[in-house]
């Protein structure tokens, strides 16, 4: 009798089985991909911990992690469109804030557009309250208005003026192109470039167009504002800085980096010479500076021995700056006028070349970092979060990473130069839902708007920012 129940029970499972099989054999290959996804996220969710500890008495366990997408509509030129929001599937990720990410896909602004050239290098800044300026492809701008979701191109002369004063153009610089955008006060927008020199391609350096104020019924008129005085034979692009600042009424400043090829190729036998005579230490060339520059254009060395800075923030005296470092080393530098930061001295990343010695002492002359990441995470802009919008992070730094696919909170006193703790949102592993394409979400500029919330762009173009969900914690 045992026996026959337990030959029974068995066919059951079988035929139990069976029937699971064939019900997902005959599901629609977009249920199938959901599915996967659904699975998939979980695990590298799992695998990637979304941990937030703001202070040791909390330690929160799993909640849901919201994700929303705009959807993808054609958009013609100076034409503004009104898009729809839908709803990714909730991801469990573990965390004191349960948070809403919401994503606007910008591809729709390429669409039929034949002056659409790709770029890993989109920038966004705010125009208004409700208005973000947005630089999406090489030459080409547009307002965002995130109240009524919409979007509306706005015509430059950009392609022009930079065929004026370069080598390069809109058709030709696909990789490197725009460096940063920073509108001021009185919406003047400054943009940094790449460029090769007319009479050199292979000499390449950074400049900066200026504007008059913008008014979003007319093109953007640029004109050239600063030039670095000399050019850098067959460099390393990729190091290049060009973030904007307004320190004051009279001056702006630029990163510059050192456009210099890895430490690869240097000999053991060159290193010292390699050391002694790099741009970064010369304080007769602009390249690996910061660079004050006044309303008229001059310019003058403000910081050196910087190698590719990616961030700027000024925190009322205090002038922050963002690095990478060699092989790992991101730095967060106070910058002072007149210091020497150390490259490529001293870093606390390592040479790519194992034979070059990299010293980590930033013993004077050399300016130590307030903080650094090794390994390295790519690290990309810096902001001081000063809303209270999310108030435990109010006063903290927020640093924006291309590499580790994060959102960093570093708790950082600027007036003891102290670092006493660090959180971590991973935002990586995002799959839309109508189309299955994976985000990879390489954070390159960031900006808080005035009500708090926490706006990103990524080097695939997606807009998103970061906003509370009704299901956050609500103690102190």
């Amino acid at each position: 009798m045992n026996y026959f129940k337990k030959k029974l029970y068995l066919f059951f499972i079988l035929i139990l089985i069976s029937f699971l099989i064939i019900i997902f054999i005959i599901l629609p290959p977009s249920t199938k991909s959901n599915i996967h996804n659904a699975y998939n996220n979980k695990f590298k969710i799992i695998t990637h911990p979304f941990k937030l500890i703001y202070d040791k008495k909390y330690n929160y366990n799993h909640k849901n992690y919201k994700r929303n997408i705009i959807k993808r509509e054609k958009l013609e030129n100076n034409q503004s469109v009104t898009v729809n929001k839908y709803e990714l599937e909730d991801e469990i990720i573990s965390g004191a804030h349960v948070l809403n990410l919401n994503i606007y896909d910008t591809e729709f602004l390429s669409i039929d557009d034949n002056k659409y050239i790709p770029s890993n290098m989109p920038y966004i800044d705010f125009l208004d309250n409700e208005t973000i300026l947005m630089h999406y492809s090489i030459g080409n701008f547009a307002l965002f208005n995130y109240s009524e979701n919409s979007f509306k191109k706005i015509q430059s002369n950009y392609c022009s003026i930079i065929k004026k004063h370069s080598f390069n153009d809109c058709i030709n610089e696909t990789e490197f192109g725009i460096r940063d955008i920073f509108l001021d006060d009185n919406h003047k927008l400054y943009v940094s470039s790449y460029f090769s020199s007319k009479n050199d391609p292979d000499c390449k350096g950074l400049m900066v167009f200026d504007s008059e104020p913008i008014d979003i019924n007319n093109p953007i008129i640029f004109k050239l504002f600063y030039k670095t005085p000399s050019c850098v034979k067959e460099p390393n692009p990729d190091p290049s800085g060009g973030r904007i600042q307004r320190i004051d009424e009279n001056n702006i400043l630029l990163s510059i980096g050192d456009f210099q090829p890895s430490h690869t190729d240097i000999l053991k036998e060159n290193e010292q010479e390699y050391k002694n005579n790099h741009v970064s230490q010369n304080p007769n060339s602009h390249f690996g500076k910061t660079i004050l520059i006044d309303n008229q254009g001059k310019s003058s060395i403000y910081t050196m021995g910087n190698r590719n800075p990616q961030g700027l923030y000024i925190k009322e005296k205090y002038i922050i700056g963002s690095e990478h470092g060699p092989n790992g080393g991101d730095e967060i530098n106070i910058l002072y006028q007149g210091r020497n930061y150390g490259w490529p001295v001293v870093s606390y990343g390592f040479a790519y070349n194992e034979d070059i010695e990299m010293s980590k002492s930033h013993e004077y002359p050399y300016e130590e970092p307030i903080y650094y990441f090794s390994p390295s995470i790519g690290i990309s802009e810096i902001i001081v979060y000063n809303s209270e919008y999310f108030k435990r992070w109010t006063n903290k730094t927020l640093v924006a990473s291309l590499v580790s696919n994060s959102l960093y909170i570093v708790n950082i006193d600027y007036d003891k130069k102290h670092a006493n703790n660090m959180d971590k949102i991973f935002l990586g592993d995002i799959t839309i839902k109508d189309n299955f394409k994976s985000l990879d979400f390489r954070i390159r500029d960031m900006k808080v708007s005035n009500d708090g919330k926490i706006w990103l762009i990524t080097d695939d173009n997606y807009i998103s920012y970061i906003e509370k969900s009704e299901n956050d914690f609500k103690g102190p």
